[in-house]
């Protein structure tokens, strides 16, 4: 499997990128309307793209979300209902990538791990993460 959407109740809770993946140019799985959105760049070598820039555009970005990229280790995500019940369990492991879109969720290391993470900015702690209680 190379690209896997994690979706419940009509919502899709998070997207994952796994290191199989494999394209010639840079490619989004991605929808094209997401506020994050996951990819894959490759080019051969000799590759050289334009010199260009990203205009400032007015954007809406709800709810807070996260990406991360496993550098080493191996690391679980698990995601919950309303109620408590875990609706799905993703394994993560060297070179997969998980956009983290919405609800509620658990990173659980299973081995020591590194990974290279994103959020949207500015991160408010206390009002961008609250602890679920069931």
């Amino acid at each position: 499997m190379t690209f896997e959407v994690v979706e419940y109740d009509g919502l899709r809770y998070a997207e994952i990128l796994y290191k199989n993946a494999d394209n010639e140019s840079t490619k989004f799985y991605s929808n094209d309307n997401g506020a994050l959105q996951i990819g894959l760049m490759s080019h051969p070598t000799g590759f050289i793209e334009n010199p260009h820039s990203h205009p400032k555009v007015l954007r809406e970005s709800t709810p807070t979300q996260q990406a991360f990229i496993v550098l080493s280790g191996k690391v679980d995500v698990d995601f919950y209902d309303s109620s408590g019940n875990i609706i799905r369990e993703i394994h993560l492991s060297k070179e997969d990538a998980i956009l983290i879109i919405q609800g509620i969720h658990r990173i659980r290391v299973i081995e020591g791990s590194r990974c290279f993470t994103i959020k949207q900015g500015p991160f408010m702690a206390a009002r961008d993460k609250i602890e679920a209680v069931f």
